[in-house]
């Protein structure tokens, strides 16, 4: 993009100059350069189905060019290291991995990845260094599932709101379930609702509502992700929306992560209404006020407070529950964000530029709580 030319404007000039009959076929091709620029922009919107381009991604150990003879083959298994593990179990030979090896010297990872990334995650990465380890990521991949169901649950909010909560069934529907609540068995503390709220115009991050089912860890086993609502609301209603989510799963305990509006001037002081209002109407509200304070009197804080030292906290147990597969993801976007979810060059936290981090947000907050 220059001052007086944009990308979009170039290629509509040469796409509209394009014969669109029978056998015909328009190819856009580039080298990633970081991400929110148009490229990475198209390949996002592909990806999700939303023009008419099919993504297509070559990795640079699929072009033979790039390939360094091994000497010694023994030895060189024997050093390779973490990285170089996973370029050998995403496809690339030991003399590509060699060949890969021997450029890296001369140049920045973030570089490497940007000029030849071996997945699209790495294509459009920053300047930052992943958090969550691809080996990792691939792994928590294989238990994600089509969900059984897609849809919504009544949105009104209120007392009324808890009766007669049902599932409504609709395709393009915000709300995924991969496990219905399973009453059959009433355990309790079986469920454990976590929510992340974002805003509320489209451009704005999401709003988060994620279920965790809990019962396999009577058994030595760990907790699975069961059911995701996914989008934008008004917070009123994502906050009814959760309860409504936790009446459906045994009455779970719900834990709202507070501080995105807790410290908004004009929505804070709504927002903590809101959640006042709510425990009026449902016990199981997540506090994180000390039981021993609220006996001598203390205020009552609803909802879980991401500050700098809490969000570490988690985020470096998600980690170790990724690592350690201490928990079952069922939704491959909540992969993606950890894949996108880096340590930025200021030390900080946080998504891709471009990228969110909603969903992770509420696994890792959940998980920990877990």
């Amino acid at each position: 993009e220059t001052p007086g030319r944009k990308p979009e404007d170039l290629v509509q000039s040469i796409f509209g100059t394009l014969y669109e009959g029978k056998d015909s076929l328009q190819v856009m091709e580039s080298t990633a350069k970081g991400v929110g620029n148009y490229f990475h922009r198209t390949w996002q919107a592909a990806k999700a189905g939303q023009i008419n381009m099919t993504p297509v991604f070559v990795a640079w150990f699929e072009i033979d060019i790039y390939s360094r003879p091994v000497d010694d083959y023994k030895a060189f298994i024997t050093s390779m290291n973490e990285y170089e593990w996973e370029l050998w179990n995403a496809g690339a030979t030991l003399e590509a991995v060699n060949w890969y090896r021997y450029k890296s010297k001369g140049m920045e990872k973030w570089r490497m990845n940007s000029e030849f990334p071996s997945n699209d995650i790495e294509a459009f990465q920053s300047t930052g260094h992943r958090k969550f380890r691809l080996q990792d990521t691939t792994q928590l991949r294989k238990n994600c599932l089509i969900p059984e169901f897609k849809g919504d649950i009544d949105s009104e909010t209120g007392k009324k709101s808890l009766s007669n909560i049902r599932f409504v069934s609709d395709e393009r529907g915000a709300l995924s379930v991969w496990a219905f609540p399973d009453t059959e068995i009433p355990v309790s503390d079986r469920y454990l609702v976590t929510v992340d709220i974002g805003g509320t115009s489209e451009a704005a991050d999401y709003s988060v509502i994620m279920v965790l089912d809990r019962y396999m860890m009577m058994f030595g086993g760990v907790p699975e992700v069961v059911a995701e609502w996914h989008g934008h609301a008004d917070h009123d209603l994502i906050a009814w929306k959760a309860v409504q989510m936790a009446t459906l799963y045994g009455n779970a305990l719900l834990v709202i992560e507070s501080n995105t509006l807790e410290t908004n001037e004009t929505e804070g002081d709504n927002f903590e209404y809101i959640l006042d209002e709510i425990a009026g109407h449902y016990y199981n509200l997540y506090s994180r006020t000390p039981a021993d304070k609220i006996k001598q009197g203390a205020a009552i804080r609803w909802g879980f407070h991401t500050n700098k030292s809490t969000k570490n906290l988690v985020i470096a147990h998600q980690v170790k529950a990724v690592r350690d597969r201490l928990y079952i993801e069922r939704c491959l976007a909540a992969v993606d964000e950890h894949d996108v979810f880096e340590i930025k060059e200021n030390g900080t936290l946080g998504a891709v530029e471009g990228c969110h981090d909603d969903r992770l947000m509420t696994r890792a907050i959940g998980v920990y709580i877990a």
